[in-house]
Order: C-alpha cells, then structure tokens, then sequence
C-alpha cells in the first residue's frame, strides 16, 4: 500500500501598503505603525505584490499627480517606501495580546 502524503497550501494574502501623511511632521512617515499605512491593493502572494507594486505605484502617481497637493519629491519617496505586508503579519493587529508566562 502506498502513502501519500499531501502539501497543505496557505494562501497567503498580501497587500501593498504606503505609509501615511504625518501632519506634525508635514512629511510622509514610514516610521508610523503599519496598522496605520494605507492599503493601496490586495493580492494572492506576496511574489505577485512584489512584481506588480511598481507598476500600481506608478499608475497612483499619474491620479496624484492632476490633484493641487501634488509634491513630486514626496511621491518618489512614497513609492520607495511602499511595502508588501503579508495578512498575518503582526504589525497589522490593532492590539498586541500579551505572551502568557
């Protein structure tokens, strides 16, 4: 008798995320929380947020770009800033659950 085993697959969902205005600072803040960034898209994997974040960023660029607040430095540093963050990633969760002892 032969025993096969079967690979369980997660779906891992991803989104893109880009931090957000911090208004003390007047300056877009990837220092903040994570759980605080702005989720710009969802994809199935994080391999495909990875090869499609550039082209999505670049498309947010050209909509951003017609609007009066426009600031062309702050859009570059926006795109190099952009992460792709994994669903289960705890930096998202709005409260830490402490460890039990």
């Amino acid at each position: 008798m032969r025993s096969y085993h079967r690979a369980a697959i997660a779906i891992a969902v991803c989104y893109l995320m880009y931090p957000p205005w911090n208004t003390q600072k007047q300056a877009i803040d990837p220092s903040m929380p994570i759980r605080d960034w702005y989720q710009v898209a969802t994809f199935s994997s994080s391999s495909e947020c990875r090869a499609r974040s550039f082209e999505l960023l670049r498309q947010m660029d050209g909509q951003i770009a017609h609007s009066d607040s426009y600031n062309e430095d702050e859009q570059r540093r926006l795109r190099a800033d952009a992460q792709c963050i994994e669903e289960n990633d705890p930096r998202l969760r709005t409260t830490q659950v402490p460890k039990p002892d």
